[in-house]
């Protein structure tokens, strides 16, 4: 932190740089060197009928809570601060 204020924000961001190109080499070897490891016998209970009934429950419910609620809230706010900004008749 105290470098950062010494030197300035584009030091630390080339340091991310540096950190995020060596963190996503590292995920990527670990996924490739752990794969042999891997048994797809474990998932048949989630997966008995196939993948596609997990995609299609996930997709509707990811959509109401990821997107719908946050937007709803956003709705709730703007008409909040629209009423409090209108001047009350008296």
């Amino acid at each position: 932190m105290l470098y950062g204020f010494r030197k300035g924000l584009e030091p630390i961001a080339q340091t991310a740089e540096l950190l995020f190109f060596l963190f996503i080499l590292g995920l990527i070897s670990m996924i490739v060197l752990g794969i042999q490891n891997i048994d797809f016998a474990n998932l048949k209970p989630v997966l008995q009928e196939g993948l596609l009934p997990v995609i299609q429950r996930s997709a509707g419910r990811d959509f109401t809570n990821g997107v719908l609620l946050p937007l709803l809230l956003l709705l709730v706010a703007l008409i909040r601060i629209k009423a409090k900004s209108e001047p009350q008749s008296s």
